[in-house]
């Protein structure tokens, strides 16, 4: 007599790890999207400051590329220059989620001045610079002190490089920092 061991048993049958039915979706994982309080307040702060201080007529004002320092200023002093510069650095210390609703707002009110491209800068050089050239470049760039953007340095236009204390410019090999002084030159 051969007793079946527990490899042998029903060796004819289908795999018993495939049901003979579909398999109906269980219980779905719940996933908040909803913004909490301080980015709501944070939508908040950036909506009445865009709405006060960069109305319609500003853009029509601005059309010949002069910037205003007072605005910059006031973007400044509520801190949405250094929304996603690391606290240490003088800034808010956020993330992706609150600098896309400041950015939100920016385009509503068609921001005619070169937010992107400074908190854009602003987070290259804190991922991909060093220790050095953070604690040089940020603290300004969270205080307002310092206008930076970003270019391809195959593309010979780069937005606000004439106004810009520092311009980033990225390659296949990296990346670059211009000062103004180079950009002159």
């Amino acid at each position: 007599m051969v007793r079946a061991r527990g490899h042998d048993l029903r060796r004819h049958e289908r795999d018993p790890e495939q049901h003979r039915r579909r398999a109906h979706p269980g219980a779905a994982a719940v996933i908040d999207f909803d913004f909490t309080d301080e980015q709501r307040a944070l939508r908040d702060v950036a909506r009445d400051l865009f709405a006060k201080q960069s109305p319609p007529s500003l853009i029509r004002e601005r059309w010949k590329g002069e910037r205003d320092p007072k605005l910059w200023r006031a973007l400044a002093e509520v801190r949405l220059l250094g929304v996603i510069v690391p606290e240490q650095y003088g800034g808010s210390g956020g993330d992706e989620v609150d600098l896309a609703l400041v950015l939100e707002e920016a385009g509503r009110a068609a921001l005619p001045e070169p937010f992107v491209e400074t908190v854009v800068a602003s987070r290259l050089i804190e991922l991909h610079g060093s220790k050095v050239l953070s604690e040089s470049w940020l603290p300004g760039i969270a205080r307002g002190e310092v206008v930076a953007t970003v270019g391809l340095e195959t593309d010979p236009f780069v937005a606000y490089a004439d106004v810009a204390d520092l311009v980033v410019l990225i390659d296949t090999s990296g990346a670059r920092l211009l000062t103004r002084d180079d950009v002159k030159a």
